[in-house]
């Protein structure tokens, strides 16, 4: 288990760890949790990625799904979800 407090942390300890699941934010300082996801799938790095986010506009939601995230949730009102979802894994 690990936690970062930026993306290009995020990346490094996800890098190093190799978890099974990770959750991003879209807003993240450094580099944000699109960036990272597209790092990610990129470097074929097998997580599940689930992200959250306070802006859930459809374009984030859709960009994210695109780019290969496991779920898109909006943080604010669908926050238990999470749990489902991991619970599923």
């Amino acid at each position: 288990m690990g936690e970062a407090e930026n993306g290009v942390k995020g990346l490094k300890l996800i890098r190093k760890l190799r978890p099974d699941v990770i959750t991003l934010d879209i807003q993240m300082p450094e580099m944000g949790g699109i960036e990272v996801l597209r790092t990610i799938k990129a470097e074929r790095l097998d997580c599940a990625v689930i992200i959250l986010s306070a802006m859930p506009e459809l374009t984030y939601r859709e960009q994210c799904l695109a780019l290969g995230a496991d779920h898109v949730f909006d943080k604010t009102s669908e926050f238990k979800k999470v749990i489902e979802v991991l619970l599923a894994l």
